[in-house]
């Protein structure tokens, strides 16, 4: 067996408790969901959900109850993700966000393609609300007890509820866009929402009207998280950086000590101080400072592993990952590894080869 990171995670979706101490992250492409109790400094691979095409992942406040999509299902769960039950059996539903209310029991889901549904009892049981129509929905955000809603539609607007799903508003003002990503403040008075291609719009009257919060530059925004209050905000850019406010997105800074990264998903504490990011094809990163400065977190696992695979996977590692994966290796590596280049070099690139050769200082 050979301890190795998770190189090329596809993270699809992240979720903070209030504290930002428990975190949870999801995976597609038969990945797992990832589970935190320490603000991400571990990780604990939720294998009782299964391998599937997670895609979305929501939390109560105290980060006891989740909910994920994962495939064709919704999956909950009560003991922050030590055990999951599958919460829907229609496998004809693709779904593509979750939300849920503060104690976790009020949850709302949007399908693509299709309809948004509702739970008042943490899954158990889903009510498919028509009233907002059968659209492309990809984001939703809800106030802290559930009431109030306001999800996204790619290629059309922004729709806002006031009676836990019931009813639906048109929110015309904001402009038909490719709406990706959507946060709400605990009230659900304020709220920011991402274009992909565009800008960050921000309104403070519940959707009501809204204020185009970027002007610089289109980017594609992909993910946006708000403090409780709505004054913190925090956005990602696939392909680009991490970019946060400290009032209601008046005005941005370009947080670039994470680096220009493929951000698909980030997460908030209540009081906009922990974030919480993951990349797709990459890792999972926090911060402590509203953003300021980062940290990466590489989950190792163990998986069994032959040795002529070490030559990809030591190719395309950063090279801290790289070393660290040599150092674990059992005393006996360097001799196979180098036997294992021998048998692959008609093969494998020079280039290549070298490098791998100078990680574990042998001479081919």
């Amino acid at each position: 067996m050979l301890v190795i990171p998770a190189i090329s995670s596809r993270y699809r979706s992240i979720a903070s408790s209030s504290n930002g101490t428990k975190l949870a992250a999801v995976v597609w492409g038969g990945g797992y969901i990832y589970t935190s109790t320490d603000s991400g400094a571990t990780w604990t691979q939720a294998t009782s959900a299964g391998s599937r095409d997670w895609i979305s992942i929501a939390s109560s406040s105290d980060g006891t109850k989740l909910a994920a999509l994962g495939g064709c299902y919704i999956y909950t769960s009560t003991d922050s993700g030590a055990s999951w039950t599958q919460a829907t059996n229609d496998a004809t539903r693709y779904w593509m966000f979750i939300t849920s209310s503060s104690d976790g029991t009020k949850l709302a889901a949007g399908v693509n393609g299709g309809y948004i549904y509702t739970s008042i009892d943490s899954g158990a049981s889903w009510t498919q609300v028509t009233t907002a129509g059968s659209r492309s929905w990809r984001s939703i955000a809800s106030s802290s007890d559930g009431i109030k809603l306001a999800a996204g539609v790619s290629g059309g607007y922004i729709y806002t509820s006031s009676d836990n799903g019931a009813s639906w508003t048109e929110r015309s003002s904001a402009g038909s866009r490719y709406w990706l990503s959507i946060a709400s403040s605990s009230d659900g008075t304020k709220l920011a929402a991402v274009e992909c291609g565009g800008y960050i719009y921000t309104s403070s009257d519940r959707g009501a009207s809204w204020t185009q919060a970027t002007t610089d530059t289109t980017r594609s925004w992909y993910s946006i998280a708000s403090s409780s209050d709505g004054t913190k905000l925090a956005a990602v850019v696939y392909n680009g950086y991490v970019y946060t406010s400290t009032d209601s997105g008046a005005s941005w800074t370009q947080q670039s000590s994470a680096g220009s990264r493929r951000w698909w998903s980030i997460a908030s504490s209540s009081d906009g101080t922990k974030l919480a990011a993951v990349v797709y094809n990459g890792y999972i990163y926090t911060s402590t400072d509203s953003g300021a400065t980062w940290t990466a977190h590489v989950q190792w696992s163990s998986v069994p592993i032959p040795y002529p695979g070490l030559a990809p996977l030591l190719a395309h590692a950063p090279p801290a990952d790289a070393k660290e994966i040599m150092r674990r290796l059992p005393s006996d590596a360097v001799e196979r590894l180098h036997m294992s280049l021998k048998c692959l070099w008609p093969r494998v690139p020079a280039a290549i080869v070298s490098h791998i050769a100078r990680l574990v200082a042998i001479d081919l």
